[in-house]
């Protein structure tokens, strides 16, 4: 999302500020939280709390204003303040979170059905029958606990 230039002088900046680094930690992890459980409740057919949308909302509107429309990037779009803030990397979030949550891609969003992960995933499965966030992760484990379980019932019969 940032280019190595930027992401250096928000670094700099971070040391510089460490309070407000700090503050910008803090936020970026409830707006972390805040998709997450607009997320899920979009996958389990509920609205979001408005807490939550409060909290999106507060970042889409901060961001919102530095949002340029540009011709010299390979994208459209993009976010330039005129001096580097340290809760720029938050401000794209915010709009991708809103865009998913408000299209039809809703109705795409899954929670991984294995208890020990949870993550949430989009399934552009043709079916829509995706239950894992992931094969190398979730789905393998969950594949090989299902072949030891049929294992160990065949050879106890």
């Amino acid at each position: 999302m940032l280019s190595s230039d930027r992401r250096r002088r928000l670094e700099r900046l971070a040391e510089i500020e460490a309070a407000a680094a700090t503050t910008v930690l803090v936020e970026a992890r409830g707006l972390r939280e805040a998709v997450a459980r607009a997320a899920e409740a979009a996958a389990a057919g509920r609205l979001p709390a408005v807490a939550d949308l409060e909290i999106i909302n507060r970042v889409l509107r901060r961001g919102q204003t530095h949002l340029l429309l540009t011709t010299t990037d390979a994208e459209v779009w993009s976010w330039r303040p005129a001096t580097p803030s340290l809760d720029e990397p938050l401000w794209p979030v915010a709009p991708s979170a809103a865009e998913l949550l408000t299209s039809d891609r809703r109705g795409r969003i899954g929670v991984g059905e294995d208890d020990e992960c949870g993550w949430l995933y989009l399934d552009a499965s043709r079916n829509r029958r995706r239950r894992w966030c992931s094969m190398d992760g979730c789905g393998s484990r969950n594949k090989a606990r299902r072949y030891d379980r049929r294992r160990r019932g065949a050879g106890g019969a």
